[in-house]
């Protein structure tokens, strides 16, 4: 059975790839839009606006996981402070 801290380590690994799933969602989107002004464009291509949307669906999605995840994390965090506190009355 796991600790409370690699479960804390766990969850925060997950935090951090929510994270760079929106990071990298954003990235594409930013190259898309860079990619259509450079080529003097006003609009995106059929292909480039469905991409975007499904970009913007897994940042949605990375939001919503990073909101669970942080809360899972600060549950976690409390267990671990409750374990030291039970632990030092027990010294």
């Amino acid at each position: 059975m796991a600790t409370i801290k690699e479960l804390i380590a766990g969850i925060e690994v997950e935090r951090e790839a929510a994270e760079k799933r929106e990071q990298k969602a954003r990235k594409e989107i930013e190259i898309i839009l860079a990619s259509a002004q450079q080529e003097g464009r006003s609009s995106l291509s059929e292909e480039e606006d469905t991409r975007c949307e499904t970009l913007f669906e897994q940042i949605e999605l990375s939001k919503t996981q990073q909101s669970g995840i942080t809360s899972k994390l600060a549950r976690a965090k409390k267990v671990e402070a409750e374990e030291v506190e039970s632990e030092a009355r027990l010294s």
